[in-house]
């Protein structure tokens, strides 16, 4: 149950220049220094040309399977809902392409003279034996330095909360005026709920569906299903109260307790809410703005 809920921790989708080239490097290092597959057999020269060989494969396996992944399955790659345990499927089908890619090469350039079978079994169990080390430690280290980071850019965020608000009640001020209710109406016009703008703590939303989360006067914490689109909300809140981090989120601005930060984005803790809200990588610059304009 402990590894179901570590695999479940969240994790920074990072696909960028690094986490192509740094796979390809790496398979080039190895190549060239243990020279498996039968490469210690070829002379120098060629064990570096094949070593290089085997590098631009390791960079394409990468690029070619995030990209197939994105095309067939964008829900499993989408970034705000990654996961450790997604990381690894991830790296488990590059390692899978990239032997495939690799047995492909060997049988058309016959350099190998084993069985078919023979073949593919001496690729894969080399491929997983060299992938182990520096796939565990590039994950590792990409968990624990972005875990690192938004701790960091979250304890700066909640420092110029502490800042707007020395009397620990933090509170935006209105630009405009805004109408003393908020009236949220259904897609047929019709008024489902009044609330104050202090009344409202968040916003969120579900398809064609909005749920709406207040504070009654007694301090209990409701919520009202409004068939509507959250654009249209979103259309008449005030920006300098209301702000959305997420686009199936806005938050009340009024009602933030604090910014916590996990591998992946930052969360939103507010007052009499039990749900963390996430910030989106998008939102997470325009958040900082949002609570200095305070």
């Amino acid at each position: 149950m402990n590894f179901i809920k570590i695999l479940q921790k969240p994790h920074p989708f990072i696909y960028n220049g690094y986490s192509i080239i740094v796979p390809g490097v790496i398979s080039f290092l190895i190549i060239a220094t243990f020279a498996p597959f039968g490469v210690s057999e070829f002379p120098f020269h060629y064990r570096i040309l094949m070593a290089g060989i085997f590098g631009v494969i390791g960079s394409a396996g990468v690029v070619i399977m995030v990209n197939v992944l994105k095309y067939v399955a964008p829900a499993f790659m989408r970034e705000e809902r990654w996961t450790l345990g997604k990381e690894v499927i991830l790296v488990v089908l590059v390692i899978g392409g990239i032997c495939l890619i690799i047995f492909f090469v060997f049988l058309a350039t016959g350099t190998s003279d084993s069985g078919i079978w023979d073949l593919f079994k001496r690729v894969v169990v080399n491929t997983l034996v060299i992938s182990v080390l520096p796939v565990t430690v590039m994950i590792l280290f990409e968990q624990y330095f972005h875990q690192k980071q938004k701790l960091e850019q979250a304890n700066l965020l909640n420092k110029k909360l502490i800042t707007l608000k020395p009397d620990q009640q933090y509170q935006k001020t209105e630009v405009q005026s805004p109408p003393k209710l908020i009236l949220f109406k259904a897609e047929n016009g019709k008024i489902e709920l009044q609330l104050k703008p202090e009344e409202v703590l968040y916003l969120k939303s579900g398809g064609n569906y909005v749920e709406i989360f207040y504070q009654t006067e007694n301090g209990h914490l409701q919520k009202k299903l409004v068939r509507n689109r959250l654009k249209a909300f979103t259309k008449m809140l005030s920006k300098s109260l209301f702000f959305q981090c997420h686009k199936s989120y806005v938050v009340n601005g009024n009602h933030i307790v604090s910014v916590e930060g996990n591998a992946r984005n930052y969360e939103l803790i507010l007052r009499g809410a039990e749900e963390r809200i996430p910030v989106s990588r998008a939102k997470s610059e325009a958040l900082s703005a949002f609570l200095i304009s305070g």
